[in-house]
């Protein structure tokens, strides 16, 4: 067999950007601003693009709330939904703290006031501060909301991003939800 072909044809990673019409990272990079710029946004392609090819850390937190319905997709509600769930989060972090249930003393505290948020918008809050972070939804939203709050994005989107991933996670795995927790 001839190298020439045989080299292109096993490359499979250069196959498959040529399929897309991509062969350098400077295209993915291109193509990815092209998605991200269409109205609406075509979410099945957005999801073939971070399920094949490596995501930028500088559209990271676009793009996952986009695919986690955090942002719409279509660009003229962008600004307005990302003000009301500012807003909402704002709301539920106030209610927290007048609960006194976290003194936001430094990171973990922040990480708690995120759980008890999370708890009583899926209203399964308790006054209980001792059996608070005993639920098992608690203890998975912690887990997601630590990784999340890793990553350095603003505590609005750390939040959401953490809401709504954790969400994914119940609805997706919702009979062995305690199995997660003992991992």
């Amino acid at each position: 067999m001839s190298g020439s072909h045989t080299d292109s044809s096993q490359n499979f990673r250069s196959n498959y950007y040529h399929k897309l019409g991509s062969t350098s990272a400077v295209d993915e990079k291109k193509n990815l601003k092209k998605l991200l710029s269409a109205t609406p946004l075509d979410l099945k392609k957005l999801r073939q693009y971070c399920q094949y090819l490596h995501l930028p850390s500088e559209f990271r937190c676009e793009l996952w709330k986009i695919l986690l319905e955090i942002s719409p997709i279509y660009q003229l509600t962008v600004k307005y939904v990302a003000e009301q769930r500012l807003e909402h989060f704002q709301k539920l972090e106030h209610v927290v703290k007048l609960l006194r249930l976290s003194s936001m003393d430094n990171a973990t505290d922040s990480l708690n006031i995120y759980v008890a948020m999370y708890l009583i918008e899926n209203r399964v809050f308790s006054f209980n501060s001792e059996s608070l972070f005993t639920h098992d939804e608690a203890k998975i939203f912690y887990d997601v909301i630590t990784a999340v709050h890793r990553m350095d994005f603003i505590p609005c989107d750390t939040y959401w991003l953490s809401r709504n991933f954790t969400d994914l996670i119940r609805q997706r795995v919702q009979p062995d939800i305690s199995s997660l927790v003992s991992l």
